[in-house]
């Protein structure tokens, strides 16, 4: 018995290093991955660097971190056993941190501030039916999940409040990422 295919419809920033045939990109999946994070229904968005890239936590750059990509500042904020901490993403990926609590809480307002940021992504999400993540896998920290909780929010602004109840997590304190000053800081 053949597989249905998913057909993903990406809308592809201008300007995209991706092939001129591409600028409404497409990529296709199994329906029945079970590797693949979905929320919603078909039609997915692909939010990777294989589908939509403005919503890859590689290319999701914040001004409020000096330009870093979500998954830089994510990765940099994570704790070994060893002490070790504000590593590059490449040393720190796929790693269990000591502090996967605090850092997941993180990763979610990470992509709150790139969306505060960047609010016309949130029409783009809006008008999925559903958003996917082809390199997301249960358990870990995913893209298309918090960019469906931030879509959900938006649409339900009771879910809001009670996300914005949600105590603080110390970024600062604990991983030595700060966000950069939004006007030169004046030394005496």
């Amino acid at each position: 018995m053949r597989r249905p295919v998913l057909v993903f419809r990406c809308r592809q920033p201008p300007g995209s290093s991706r092939h001129a045939d591409d600028r409404i990109g497409t990529t296709a999946a199994t329906l029945y991955d079970p590797a693949m994070i979905r929320h919603g229904s078909p039609p997915y968005l692909e939010c990777s660097s294989k589908g939509d890239v403005r919503l890859s936590a590689f290319s999701a750059r914040l001004r409020s971190h000096g330009g870093r990509s979500i998954e830089e500042v994510y990765q940099a904020a994570k704790i070994f056993e060893d002490g070790a901490t504000d590593l590059t993403w490449k040393e720190a990926k796929g790693r269990r941190a000591v502090n996967m609590d605090e850092v997941r809480a993180l990763y979610g307002r990470l992509w709150d501030a790139y969306i505060a940021e960047n609010p016309h992504l949130l029409d783009v999400i809006r008008e999925a039916a559903g958003l996917s993540d082809i390199f997301g896998q249960a358990g870990n920290a995913c893209q298309a999940t918090e960019l469906w909780r931030i879509r959900n929010e938006v649409s339900h602004p009771s879910a809001a409040a009670r996300s914005a109840s949600r105590p603080p997590v110390r970024a600062a304190s604990f991983c030595g990422v700060r966000p950069m000053p939004s006007r030169p800081v004046m030394q005496p």
